[in-house]
């Protein structure tokens, strides 16, 4: 009994010593952790919307009424053919399924300066002559010509891709 007397006669003093308006018996605020956001990207911007999206070798993306090219940078320069065959038809005087009804377009993506250029490869005039200076000539005589350019938008986050908007074009 006498050691129940001690242990409160402690806390008693205990008690006094410290007093109502110290910290201790405040109750403690929770820390809010802050959130950084981090600023939003002007890929992020385009994209910020629900759309819908098909991957490939170039990403399509389709945002409302607008349709994005997303072409990784690796792709730049090189050359791509581009045909169509017809799957389907409701009236077989326009086409007939399988047939291709117009030639394959042969091109390139390259950039310049802000703009991403579509152009035509030209093939028209080649030579198998062994002369280099025939063949530098020739080539210099066959510029590609830039079917349209487009405005780059925005570049993907990782910067591995430019995105530009080719609605028009299509």
């Amino acid at each position: 009994m006498k050691k129940i007397w001690i242990v409160l006669l402690a806390f008693s003093m205990l008690g006094a010593s410290i007093s109502a308006n110290e910290p201790f018996f405040k109750r403690k605020k929770s820390k809010k952790k802050e959130v950084v956001e981090k600023e939003k990207t002007p890929y992020d911007k385009l994209f910020l919307s629900d759309h819908s999206k098909a991957e490939g070798f170039i990403t399509v993306h389709k945002v409302k009424e607008k349709i994005y090219f997303e072409l990784p940078l690796s792709l730049l320069r090189r050359e791509m053919l581009l045909g169509s065959t017809v799957t389907e038809i409701s009236d077989n005087k326009n086409a007939i399924i399988g047939s291709k009804p117009t030639e394959p377009i042969h091109f390139r993506f390259h950039k310049l300066n802000n703009k991403v250029c579509l152009s035509a490869i030209q093939t028209d005039n080649v030579s198998n002559d062994k002369d280099e200076r025939l063949k530098a000539a020739i080539e210099m005589s066959n510029i590609d010509a830039i079917l349209q350019a487009f405005d780059i938008a925005a570049y993907n986050n990782d910067s591995t891709a430019i995105v530009f908007e080719v609605t028009d074009f299509l």
